[in-house]
């Protein structure tokens, strides 16, 4: 199995939903899920989302979170991918909401 990183592209916060894109450079694979993880001390929230192939990479296209959980201040965000061939873990990343 391929080991792959996630990669953020962009996020944007309104409301009570955190959207953000990302994506695998240099794999095109179907089939494949990503997961997001955001987390601000207690609170947790986790959504899965299907994948889409690209010319030369793996799309997770725009991902909307909507959590009454989600306040302002610095989260920490983790995107996962796996499928049958590859699978990898962003390093955590400091977003601010």
């Amino acid at each position: 199995m391929k080991k792959v990183t996630p990669l953020l592209s962009y996020y944007a916060f309104s409301g009570s939903t955190l959207t953000l894109g990302a994506g695998v450079n240099g794999l095109v694979d179907t089939g494949g899920t990503c997961t997001v993880t955001a987390s601000r001390g207690d609170s947790t929230v986790t959504q899965r989302f299907s994948a889409s192939p690209g010319p030369t990479s793996t799309d997770c296209g725009a991902m909307a979170l909507t959590s009454p959980r989600f306040v302002h201040g610095t989260w920490s965000l983790i995107i996962a991918y796996s499928s049958l061939r590859a699978s990898g873990t962003s390093a955590a990343m400091q977003v601010t909401l």
